[in-house]
């Protein structure tokens, strides 16, 4: 009996001593490792779609800001000549795609981006002793979120600049 005991003693030992040595993971270990995984690429993804994102907000938004300051620059260098269609100031003369959509509104094409240019040129004040105009000039470039060619509407994302100018100063 007493060998009997010891036969199972140690058998129970042996057994104990197996389930120690077995390497490898089980099925739940495996799983939990897998979700923990997948949860870590889903995040890092979607950051990256989000920052690519903004990155192309921010370089719509410097192509805009580039194009109306170089047109009110050239429209200020006229002395703020008056809009009549396409006759008066227009901004044919930087040799680029502007093309004449209707009341002042230019569309254009720059950087694969295509953008309404809508000028607006208006008296701000008159010395009617001095005989001088201070004008404002105002240059709104519009862009669709989508970045498609079709037109703008009142809320698509847009960059403004104005200034002021005396008329007699610089020749208008």
């Amino acid at each position: 009996m007493a060998s009997e005991a010891g036969f199972v003693l140690r058998n129970f030992q042996m057994g104990k001593y197996m389930r120690m040595q077995r390497k490898g993971m089980t099925l739940v270990e495996v799983l939990i490792a897998g979700v923990i995984l997948f949860v870590a690429a889903i995040g890092s993804l979607s950051y990256q779609y989000l920052a690519r994102k903004q990155a192309k907000i921010a370089w719509a938004e410097m192509t805009a800001t580039r194009t109306a300051q170089m047109v009110i620059s050239d429209w200020k260098s006229t002395g703020g000549e008056p809009l009549n269609g396409e006759i008066g100031y227009n901004p044919y003369n930087f040799d680029s795609d502007f093309e004449y959509q209707s009341d002042g509104i230019w569309k254009v094409n720059v950087d694969k981006l295509t953008m309404y240019v809508i000028l607006d040129r208006d008296v701000e004040a008159t010395d009617t002793a001095a005989g001088i105009d201070l004008l404002e000039l105002k240059v709104i470039a519009r862009w669709r979120t989508d970045f498609a060619d079709d037109t703008v509407g009142d809320d698509s994302p847009s960059i403004v600049l104005n200034t002021y100018i005396r008329a007699d100063a610089s020749g208008g």
